[in-house]
């Protein structure tokens, strides 16, 4: 099969922005009608203070020019849409009508290190009256409470230092703000406090999935998607490796192309439960639904099914709440989870929706008002797991993952939930509503949602995690950085070693020899606090190479090359200079070469600074140089060559060399070092 150049939800991605041109572009309505029940008008306040207009509040939420409006006013009880884009002028204010009890707003609004969420604002669960409503504080009481509730439902969970601080300062803000002295100042206060809520909010879900999963060993799902059948060898190794190869533990999710015969997957099938992967059948993604009509969509569900009475698990539709599925949806979906229950009623059938509420193209295809018109009983009985299909480029989620997990739960309580497919700033994908950054989006922001969905969704009782990240094939199967993020969160479940019982694995942890469940590290170079005695607000060393060959007995040999600077005036000849190289934190080499007392000093010579020790009389060191580097004043090139050391092997790959020069301490840090263990050589560089 030859693989598709570009993932297919571009075409989705075109098709959304068809149906939704005419409401970017739309003009902002004039005030609602006088004969409605109520009016809220919203006096919306950003970060300096400044009310925002009717306008200003849309272009926030809708991050014009790249996304679109997406407010929704909906019923608490169920989800179902009152009215699909609300939101219209009353006097330069944003306002919408409250036509009848129990009524909440939901829209997306972006806060500081989180970036944006889709809020449900609803007046503590009481439903939103008329009148005038200072929208950050609404937003920070609302987002306040549900945090409580989540917690209520989470009695074992052990808050992190980091949740505690910010749920303190969240609390604080709150206090602070409701007696501050102007509208203004308590806008602002509010929304500071609500930034703290949901940075708190992430935390408990991702830490709590975390604890729950290594209390309970729940048999989670770790899923990927696969699109394609090319080097499908090294795909299903590395899907494998991504669980240290735990049999049953990973899912591999493989989209079944449209046009293409059930018999082109054979061979990928094939090797991934030889591997010990659980197979999740995708029968038809959501771009290409429109194409099949209903007796052309049953009878590939037929060919499918009957041909891989090996798979369990049959993904039954996708997406299937978007408007670009064309029509028989519903009828489709319900033929094929009663076809495979019929061929074999263990196997396991899963329906996957689209996370949408505003940002859907109407009210009929947000998430639980489709499913109030389409989901039936009979359906439901035919069904085993749910599954969300998160883009929260397109669709932001963030603070709303709790409630709308529950509301599935509510929906569908025999079922099981899963997060069923996430991707972020991917080809093909609108790239508006950004996540915790927006300078780094396919770099460490790809990577913390990759790590907050994998165990967040670990955190109920009735979910089973999955994520089922879709662009497996060109983002994680090469094993660099965001597989290894995923591998980590594994790993920190179930294969935890943690010396210093501080709740972090030994691997992820900054001091193993100490407890710190913060993890604080006040000049980020790797290491923590509690450890970093040495070197504690070190400037910074750029490890150009150290090489370490060690063999048994005192004949080890080192070398050294690296750029340090140091802010102050130095002399090695009088003071010497502290060399430690770290392996974690454990010392490798700890020694002071030169200064007072020594057997061998630093000769200086035209400003450089040179040691030699033809016997390595002070630990095996033979020569060492310290030179400055012409035009870049403060920066030092640093040799060192020692070839009659004895130093303990390293236990992991993970170094980092010091050098303290008296007035000042330079040494490298983690994030620019990278070390490899070989049989008889440590190599940093």
């Amino acid at each position: 099969m030859t693989p598709k150049p570009v993932w297919s939800r571009r075409f989705v991605a075109a098709a959304r922005r068809t149906a939704l041109a005419a409401v970017m572009v739309a003009p902002i309505l004039a005030a609602p009608s006088p004969s409605s029940a109520a009016t809220v008008v919203l006096r919306a306040y950003d970060e300096a203070g400044t009310l925002l207009s009717t306008s200003a509040f849309l272009a926030r939420t809708s991050v014009a020019p790249k996304g679109w409006r997406n407010d929704l006013t909906y019923r608490i009880a169920d989800g179902t849409a009152v009215a699909h884009l609300p939101i219209v002028d009353a006097g330069g204010l944003p306002s919408f009508d409250v036509p009848e009890a129990g009524m909440g707003l939901s829209v997306a609004w972006s806060t500081a290190g989180s970036g944006y969420s889709t809020l449900f604002l609803d007046d503590l669960g009481t439903g939103l009256d008329g009148g005038t409503m200072v929208f950050n504080e609404r937003a920070a009481l609302d987002v306040r409470a549900k945090l409580d509730d989540a917690l209520a439902r989470r009695p074992a969970y052990v808050p992190s230092a980091a949740f505690t601080a910010a749920l303190a300062d969240a609390d604080a803000g709150i206090v602070d703000a409701g007696t501050a002295a102007t509208e203004p100042e308590r806008a602002v206060l509010y929304q500071q406090a609500h930034d703290d809520t949901v940075r708190a909010f992430e935390l408990l879900l991702a830490e709590y999935g975390r604890q729950r999963a290594r209390a309970t060993d729940v048999g989670e799902w770790w899923g990927v998607t696969v699109d394609r059948v090319s080097e499908y060898a090294t795909v299903v190794d590395s899907i494998a490796n991504l669980v240290e190869n735990a049999a049953g533990r990973a899912r591999v999710r493989i989209v079944f192309d449209e046009g293409v015969a059930a018999t082109n997957y054979d061979t990928i099938v094939a090797a991934a439960q030889a591997a010990g992967l659980e197979v999740v059948g995708e029968i038809l993604d959501s771009y290409a639904m429109s194409l099949y009509s209903l007796p052309a969509f049953q009878a590939r569900v037929q060919e499918y099914v009957d041909h891989f009475p090996t798979i369990d698990v049959w993904e039954i539709g996708n997406e299937v709440n978007g408007e670009w599925l064309g029509p028989d949806v519903a009828a489709k979906i319900a033929w094929a989870a009663d076809y495979v229950k019929t061929q074999d009623p263990g196997d396991t059938t899963m329906l996957t929706f689209y996370w949408q509420m505003g940002t859907a193209a109407g009210a009929a295809t947000s998430l639980f008002q489709w499913i109030d018109d389409h989901v039936d009983a009979s359906l439901r009985a035919d069904v085993d797991v749910v599954a969300l299909s998160a883009w929260i480029g397109d669709a932001p989620l963030g603070v709303a993952h709790d409630e709308v997990f529950e509301r599935l739960h509510a929906l569908f309580p025999a079922q099981r939930i899963v997060m069923g497919e996430l991707g972020y700033w991917s080809p093909g994908t609108t790239k508006a509503w950004w996540w915790r950054s927006e300078t780094d989006p396919t770099g460490a922001v790809r990577r913390a949602v990759a790590e907050q969905m994998y165990l967040a969704n670990l955190s109920f009782d009735y979910a089973d995690g999955g994520v089922f990240w879709w662009y497996y094939f060109d983002e994680m199967r090469d094993r660099g950085a965001l597989w290894q993020t995923v591998n980590e969160a594994y790993r920190s479940i179930h294969l935890c070693d943690d010396a210093d019982a501080d709740a972090v694995c030994d691997f992820q942890d900054n001091c193993t020899g100490l407890s710190n469940p913060d993890q604080a590290d006040s000049d980020g170079d790797g290491l923590g606090d509690v450890c970093d005695l040495a070197c504690p607000d070190g400037e910074q060393t750029v490890l150009a190479k150290m090489q370490l060959d060690f063999v048994a007995g005192p004949g080890d040999r080192l070398k050294i090359k690296a750029w340090a600077e140091a802010s102050q005036a130095i002399d090695p000849a009088t003071d010497g200079i502290a060399l430690r190289i770290d392996n974690g934190s454990t010392a490798l080499l700890d020694v002071t070469l030169g200064g007072p007392g020594a057997p061998v000093a630093f000769e200086e010579s035209r400003g450089s600074f040179r040691y030699r020790d033809s016997d390595g009389s002070v630990a095996g060191i033979s020569t060492a140089l310290l030179k400055p580097v012409r035009g870049s004043p403060g920066l030092w090139l640093f040799k060192l060559r020692g070839r009659a050391l004895d130093v303990p092997d390293p236990a992991v790959a993970d170094g980092r060399v010091l050098l303290d020069f008296t007035s000042t301490c330079s040494e490298t840090h983690a994030d620019v070092t990278v070390c490899e263990l070989y049989a008889t050589r440590f190599v940093c560089y």
